[in-house]
């Protein structure tokens, strides 16, 4: 059927699993019947009942069957050697749903498990880039990170690390198994873990030769993690490895500024269905707001908008795209929206403008001027747009890592949202 039917011992353990489970029923009657038959043997003297020999259990059989459920997707996890592939967020929702686990149908082991195991490496990287996410936003602009990158922070800080009660350690440990898992090399030990979490408990500094780590610890209960030089190469090598080189992030000396002109290099990056309802669910839009969405494309984010009953008005350069779009009833105008004339009606902007170089600044500049006074623009952008370019204003908020990946790329995004107020932009 699939990849995660072929190896043997996973049809074994699905055959082991349904073997069990339906003998888990009689099992449990074997077992309440030794255990009245053992008290029987200690109770009952001469026709006269002593006192009871056992404490009687109540074993539920719908309990039993998660469990037994339960140990069946863990095993499945570690014979596909899994757990050297989830991440640490992934790992935990794992751990998670297996509090309710679902059937274990080979549909199900696809719809779960079936994306690691067909590309293991992309999942590795990107569990990398989650967990030097969180220590730094240094690591949230794609363009730090490649071949012959200078500027490379030395340390990382890690917050709230030592004492009772601190979550920083997690933090610490997470990074430390992502770039275990880059390499190849096994877990943390029980000895390295324990001694993390002593000197945690003392704040007192130590080193993990194996990874190239040195960690400090300060009284305000922070810690500094120093990198060694091939830790460093390790980790710019895999963040380069897995956002890539296809958002070059400035333009070559000598190019000449960007104007009006349709670009022939701007990249279309669609808008997934899981961002655009992502987007949307954060941002409150009444329905029959007038919404303008530049750059449209095909009408992805244009659907969304449909479904809650906004009145939408596209533009799309491209004519192949913009026919896709008014193929799904959507209205679109097919203009370079940077030419367009501006005129304030419109309640709403949505977008996702070019993510090449800084072209989304003209872009959003441009489309603010459409905003009736106390309207909002939304705006789709590459992380580098808030954590190292600094020259839009507004309030930002983080998409998942690797939300643009089936449009291809795994840059990191997220979106703004900046209101017009008294016509000021």
């Amino acid at each position: 059927m699939n990849q995660l039917s072929c190896p043997t011992s996973i049809k074994e353990v699905i055959e082991e699993y349904h073997a069990k489970s339906q003998n888990l029923s009689e099992l449990i009657k074997a077992f309440e019947q030794a255990e009245r038959d053992m008290d029987s043997a200690v109770q009952v003297i001469g026709g006269f009942t002593g006192d009871s020999f056992i404490k009687k259990n109540y074993l539920s059989e719908s309990h039993g069957q998660r469990i037994l459920l339960a140990s069946a997707w863990k095993s499945i996890y570690h014979r596909l050697g899994l757990d050297n592939v989830f991440s640490a967020d992934d790992k935990r929702k794992f751990n998670q749903s297996l509090a309710s686990p679902a059937p274990l149908t080979l549909e199900n082991l696809q719809a779960t498990f079936g994306k690691y195991w067909e590309d293991p490496r992309y999942y590795i990287l990107k569990g990398l880039a989650e967990a030097f996410c969180k220590l730094d936003k240094f690591y949230k602009s794609h363009s730090n990170f490649g071949f012959g990158v200078k500027g490379l922070p030395k340390r990382a800080i890690i917050r709230n690390f030592a004492g009772y009660g601190s979550w920083g350690s997690d933090h610490l440990k997470d990074m430390c198994e992502a770039i275990l898992q880059v390499t190849g090399s096994p877990m943390l030990t029980q000895d390295e873990q324990a001694l993390i979490y002593q000197s945690k408990l003392r704040s007192e500094d130590f080193e993990l030769p194996r990874l190239g780590l040195s960690v400090r610890t300060f009284q305000n209960g922070n810690s500094h993690v120093y990198f060694d030089k091939n830790a460093l190469r390790i980790v710019s090598e895999a963040l380069h490895e897995f956002y890539g080189d296809v958002l070059p992030d400035a333009h070559e000396k000598g190019e000449r500024p960007q104007s009006t002109e349709v670009a022939k290099d701007l990249q279309f990056y669609r808008t997934p269905k899981a961002v655009v309802e992502h987007v949307l669910s954060s941002v409150h839009i009444p329905k029959g707001s007038a919404v303008l969405e530049p750059s449209c494309g095909d009408g992805a984010i244009m659907d969304g908008l449909n479904d809650i009953g906004a009145k939408c008005v596209g533009v799309e350069f491209d004519k192949l795209r913009a026919s896709q779009a008014k193929a799904k009833g959507h209205a679109v105008h097919v203009a370079n929206f940077l030419e367009m004339a501006t005129t304030p009606e419109f309640d709403f902007v949505i977008m996702n403008p070019p993510f090449y170089g800084k072209h989304y600044v003209k872009h959003i500049e441009h489309a603010k001027k459409f905003l009736k006074d106390g309207g909002t623009l939304v705006s789709i952008l590459p992380a580098n747009a808030w954590y190292k370019h600094k020259i839009l204003k507004g309030e930002w908020r983080d998409l998942p890592i690797g939300s643009f990946r089936e449009s291809g790329t795994n840059v990191n995004t997220g979106f703004l949202i900046m209101r017009r107020v008294g016509g000021a932009n």
